[in-house]
């Protein structure tokens, strides 16, 4: 493994069901438990999902053209049971439109048919 292939988080508790998770860069993202308006920490799962398969669209498509549309909606069941907690049916929806054109239409190329 390359020295760049380590990625690491850190979290603090920042008050009650709350915790600010710092990336080595300096970022910060608060979270909690949901009693409030921040991500719970399924929400920044799911988040997570989208954001790492967006980027790889946007890598591919954006060498050709910028999208007119680029929105990509992520979904899932929770499931608490006797067996713990996790996810099912996670669903990611990419919405994404190229401008007309030999440039929008490569780039079209690179993802599947709906």
């Amino acid at each position: 493994m390359t020295d760049n292939s380590l990625r690491s988080v850190s979290l603090e508790r920042s008050g009650p069901g709350l915790f600010t998770a710092t990336n080595t860069r300096g970022g910060t993202v608060t979270f909690g438990t949901g009693s409030g308006s921040d991500f719970t920490p399924v929400e920044l799962f799911l988040a997570a999902i989208g954001g790492c398969t967006a980027a790889d669209v946007e890598v591919a498509t954006s060498r050709h053209t910028d999208p007119t549309t680029f929105t990509v909606t992520v979904s899932g069941h929770k499931v608490e049971d006797d067996s713990g907690n996790r996810m099912t049916d996670l669903d990611v929806t990419f919405t994404v439109a190229f401008p007309d054109g030999p440039s929008g239409d490569r780039a079209r190329a690179i993802l599947p048919a709906p």
